[in-house]
C-alpha cells in the first residue's frame, strides 16, 4: 500500500500587480480585475515574489474570498530567497497576478 504525501501550501510574501501598475502606470500593465479574478483550475499565471516572475499553473479557488492555490511551473533562480521552487504549492490572490497566459 502507497500513502500519497501531501505537500504543504506555501504562501510568500508576492507582489502586488496592481500597485506596481498603478507606481509606473507608463511601462507597467497587469490584466483588468475581471480576467484576475475569472481565472480557472489548469490555467497559468504569472506572479512574482523576490524581484522574481514566474508561472503558477491554477489548481484551486476559494471565489468568495478572492484566494487561489497553484502549482510552480517553472524552475526557479532565486529559491534562496524566497524559499520556493518548481512543483511547489502556493496561495495568492488576483491582485498579484502580473499575466495570464491565453
Amino acid at each position: 500500500m502507497t500513502t500519497e504525501i501531501k505537500k504543504p501550501i506555501k504562501s510568500p510574501a508576492f507582489v502586488n500587480a496592481v500597485a506596481m501598475a498603478k507606481a509606473h502606470p507608463d511601462t507597467f500593465d497587469v490584466p483588468p480585475r475581471s480576467k484576475r479574478e475569472g481565472v480557472r483550475m489548469g490555467q497559468l499565471v504569472k506572479v512574482c515574489c523576490c524581484e522574481e516572475r514566474f508561472w503558477v499553473e491554477v489548481t484551486g479557488a476559494l471565489r468568495l474570498k478572492k484566494i487561489y492555490t497553484g502549482r510552480i511551473d517553472n524552475d526557479l533562480v532565486h529559491t534562496d530567497r524566497h524559499g520556493l521552487s518548481y512543483d511547489d504549492l502556493v496561495m495568492f490572490c488576483p491582485d498579484n497576478i502580473y499575466a495570464i497566459y491565453d
